[in-house]
C-alpha cells in the first residue's frame, strides 16, 4: 500500500482531483485537511500561503496513474509528491487492494 502526500491552494481544487481518483478507482480513500498554514521558499522568496494537505491510499500499481493526473489537474508548477510505503490491519490492506 502506498500513502501520497500533497498540497492545494484550494479545497476546490483538493476536493476534485479526489472524486476524479476515487471515480477512475484509482485511489481507495482521499482524505482532505486544512487549511494549513505552509512556508516555503520559492524562486528566492519566502512565501507564506494557506493549503489544503491531502493524503490519500492506494495499491503501489497505481502510483503512476495517480501521478499523471495529479500533475495534470494541479496549478503548481512543481506540487508536492511524496510517496509513503504504508502498512496497516489485513483487513484495512485488502480493503484499500479492492479499491
Amino acid at each position: 500500500m502506498k500513502i501520497i502526500l500533497s498540497t492545494f491552494p484550494t479545497l476546490e481544487g483538493a476536493e476534485s482531483l479526489a472524486k476524479v481518483l476515487l471515480d477512475k478507482k484509482i485511489a481507495a480513500c482521499v482524505q482532505i485537511h486544512g487549511p494549513v498554514q505552509s512556508m516555503y521558499n520559492w524562486e528566492n522568496k519566502l512565501i507564506s500561503d494557506q493549503e489544503w494537505k491531502i493524503s490519500l491510499k492506494t495499491k503501489d500499481d497505481k502510483v503512476e496513474e495517480i501521478s499523471k493526473v495529479l500533475h495534470q489537474m494541479h496549478p503548481y508548477k512543481v506540487p508536492q509528491w511524496i510517496e509513503i510505503n504504508g502498512t496497516g490491519s489485513l483487513k484495512y490492506e485488502k480493503w484499500v487492494a479492492e479499491g
